[in-house]
């Protein structure tokens, strides 16, 4: 469910609230205005945490004076949504523009299923930034033009600075990578990968934890045998 945030509105904002016509800057067009959607991460809260403090400051940074900010994810894994931690997070970096949460989206999938409705109600037809960690972004505006051919020329990637921001880690990264190649080769991924991709961590998790009691026990062992040695000496 999208809302909007309270705070301060540009001027043409608050005109609208008021159930006037708004007043245009000289100049001004609709298409000038873009769209900067960033897409949430499994929180627990209740405020942003890594990765999403990261993603928030990659979009402001790809934000200009006027622009509309769409912060989008639900309560995935904690009791507070991504989307108000992502926009919270914003506003504490400064950022005092016109914000819009879309807080019921469980994954990507959902993200871009509610991104349609929203830029209709935007209006205008300026360019849409998707803001995440820059492979998770790909992945985003693939699934977009996919689902939403109408969109596809609005798209448009990260500024560097942006990107540079959002970057994550190597492994976090080789795992986004898996997950774009997936999305990319098979479309019936796209709908199942939050489901996939946790599974793909769930099972890294057990393996990595597996390993790790193995080699625990190797060494209690090797230190039991060594003890055993020298009582008999």
């Amino acid at each position: 469910m999208a809302r909007r945030e309270a705070g301060p509105l540009d001027p043409h904002d608050r005109a609208s609230a008021a159930g006037r016509a708004p007043r245009r800057p000289c100049g001004w067009q609709a298409r000038d205005r873009a769209v900067v959607v960033v897409l949430g991460h499994a929180d627990a809260g209740p405020t942003a945490g890594g990765v999403n403090r990261r993603r928030a400051r990659a979009a402001v940074a790809a934000l200009r004076p006027g622009d509309l900010l769409i912060c989008s994810g639900g309560a995935v894994v904690g009791e507070r949504p991504e989307a108000e931690m992502l926009a919270e997070h914003a506003r504490g970096l400064g950022w005092r523009g016109t914000t819009w949460t879309e807080t019921a989206s469980r994954s990507t999938w959902e993200n871009i299923g509610a991104l349609s409705s929203l830029i209709e109600a935007a209006g205008g037809d300026g360019p849409i930034i998707i803001v995440s960690d820059p492979l998770h972004a790909a992945k985003a505006r693939l699934i977009a033009g996919r689902r939403f051919p109408a969109l596809v020329r609005r798209l448009a990637p990260m500024p560097p600075r942006a990107a540079a921001l959002a970057r994550p880690g190597t492994a976090s990264a080789a795992l986004a990578a898996a997950d774009l190649a997936l999305t990319s080769a098979l479309p019936a991924w796209a709908p199942r990968s939050a489901t996939g991709v946790a599974g793909i961590r769930a099972l890294g998790g057990t393996v990595v934890g597996q390993w790790r009691c193995q080699r625990s026990r190797g060494r209690e062992s090797g230190a039991a045998m060594e003890q055993g040695e020298r009582g008999r000496e």
